[in-house]
């Protein structure tokens, strides 16, 4: 069986980097890192790149546009319409995704069009905003640009300073909200709507946006929200907050002052296998040391590889560098990759911390085992990163096929005992268990603040197309618990053959055709059912919905 990375896309095509090809990694790590993958205690994300790319990068559209779209010899001399920009967008994220192997992210998408709108005083025709940004959403959902999939393309949104932004704001979510030409939700690009108590409560200014992002989510499962006021985020200017790929969040520099937002990066990330230490420890504090020694050889493995991409000019991505995309915030691409972050992740923290409380099945015992264990993480993290001058972030990875391939393993191995089939993705509440929606986001809230370099929560709604108030309830719920990052599951099935929705998972209620879609959040982004892991597919077939809003 073939273990897909990630659930969007098919791990047998050629590889993620056309530009560059694959490359060996046994060329940049240890010993002890290859010993330690071998032993399944340590994975390399994206392994077959491992050497020749860094993971993912956030850049402003402003500043593409201001420097021209030169890569593959195209370059605009004059922009005439909110077509050239999104043209020059389109050409941009093309190129950057044959040489990253991560995601992308534009910060602060529907401000900056305003802004470049007025700046090359293009018509402000709502009409026209509409059919570019549509033309935007359409060429990224279907490009090719990966052989295995559409890009990694996210867009943060909802932090205006003008009434044309705000207008620009609605009008994304309304393609977002109307979907494809065929009915289809737009997989990518992600939006990412950012929610503040200044903009977004009763009365305030943008409150209309928020409520819009509130019915596309309700039809479309996106926007997913990013909490501006919560505890890992209340010190970031908002418009600067965004995550790239599913979640990865680029939270400070080295020197540690905030995100410029625009222009960081992550290098890579090597994710821990918490179930297998758990099981060969006797005890919290020999787990703790053990922590210890495989977080010293992750940090070494991303250190050596940003030390390796660094020295072979090679190896940088030409359209950052054509584009000047490396500004505000740093001066060069090494600059850049100083800057960047390094993340370790971890999977399975509710079995690992299940196994040291001896399979005591309290869920709240669980859960102050695994706080104790990611506290310890996280002050490694923070200490190494004092230590070596670095930004060294503890991430909640989305572990999509992993938390199946590291079971699997382990299975064989040790005879690792797990009725689900797949571990639970990084700090969990595990998928099957039945929880009001405040009991879920109490036991994840402490890890939001932990785990520095990224994480999302997700509740499992039943149909909420005329919900609005429990959507927003639940974001109140999120905003009470600190959770940082929001997304909302649902079952959405669309018929192939008439393009009507249906309810019906294997019978359209409109033609009566047996070829329906069905689409779902895998984690961070939407995914087609079919395509899924087989992990993953396991996983959401125990999904539980989660219940109640009234209390928080």
């Amino acid at each position: 069986m073939v273990i897909k990375e990630n659930s969007n896309h098919d791990s047998n095509a050629f590889g993620r980097i056309y530009l560059k090809g694959k490359s060996d990694y046994g060329i940049v790590v240890s010993n002890d890192l290859k010993n330690a993958v071998d032993e399944n205690i340590l994975y390399i994300h994206d392994k077959e790149h491992f050497s020749n790319t860094i993971n993912c990068i956030s850049i402003s559209l402003k500043i593409l546009i201001k420097n021209g779209a030169y890569s593959k010899g195209t370059h605009f001399t004059k922009i005439n319409s909110l077509i050239d920009v999104m043209t020059i967008a389109i050409i941009a994220v093309i190129n950057i995704e044959t040489e990253i192997s991560g995601g992308l992210t534009f910060v602060n998408f529907d401000q900056e069009i305003a802004e470049i709108i007025e700046e090359y005083e293009l018509k402000d025709d709502k009409k026209l905003i509409k059919s570019a940004v549509k033309m935007f959403f359409s060429i990224i959902n279907s490009s090719n640009a990966r052989v295995d999939g559409s890009p990694y393309i996210s867009v943060s949104i909802g932090v205006v300073d003008s009434v044309l932004a705000g207008e620009i704001c609605d009008t994304i979510l309304e393609v977002l909200r109307d979907g494809t030409d065929d009915n289809m939700p737009y997989i990518f690009p992600n939006v990412q709507f950012r929610v503040t108590n200044k903009h977004h409560m009763s009365g305030s200014t943008d409150e209309n946006n928020f409520l819009n992002a509130l019915k596309t989510t309700a039809i479309q499962m996106n926007p997913t929200y990013l909490i501006c006021n919560s505890e890992a985020n209340k010190n970031i200017n908002p418009k600067d907050i965004h995550v790239v790929g599913c979640r990865s969040r680029l939270y400070k520099t080295k020197n540690g002052t905030n995100p410029i937002g625009a222009g960081r990066a992550n290098i890579g990330v090597i994710s821990i296998n918490l179930p297998l230490l758990a099981l060969t420890s006797k005890d919290l504090e020999v787990l703790k040391n053990r922590l210890r020694i495989y977080m010293d050889i992750s940090v070494k493995g991303l250190r050596d590889k940003r030390n390796y991409i660094k020295h072979n000019k090679q190896l940088h991505s030409q359209t950052i560098l054509n584009n000047n995309l490396l500004v505000p915030h740093n001066k060069s691409y090494e600059d850049m990759l100083d800057n960047a972050s390094i993340s370790i992740g971890f999977i399975g923290g509710y079995e690992a911390a299940e196994i040291m409380n001896k399979m005591d099945t309290d869920v709240s015992k669980i859960f102050k085992t695994l706080e104790n264990i990611i506290l310890f993480m996280n002050e490694y993290c923070e200490k190494k990163s004092t230590e070596l001058d670095d930004i060294i972030t503890l991430i909640g990875v989305s572990g999509e096929g992993l938390s199946y391939k590291f079971l699997e393993i382990d299975r064989k191995h040790w005879n690792m005992k797990n009725d689900r089939g797949f571990y639970t993705n990084s700090f969990h509440v595990p998928v099957d268990f039945k929880l009001r929606v405040s009991e879920k986001l109490r036991f994840e809230s402490p890890f939001h603040r932990l785990c520095t370099g990224g994480g999302i929560s997700y509740i499992e709604i039943s149909h909420v197309e005329e919900n609005i108030k429990g959507l927003k309830d639940v974001i109140e719920i999120a905003k009470r618990n600190n959770i940082h990052y929001l997304g909302f599951n649902f079952d959405k099935n669309v018929c192939k053959n008439c393009n009507s929705p249906t309810f019906n998972f294997e019978k359209c209620e409109t033609c009566g055709s047996n070829d329906i879609i069905k689409i779902r959040r895998v984690s961070g982004y939407l995914g087609y059912l079919d395509s899924f892991s087989y992990g993953k597919k396991l996983e959401e077939n125990i999904r539980i919905k989660h219940c109640g809003t009234n209390k928080g």
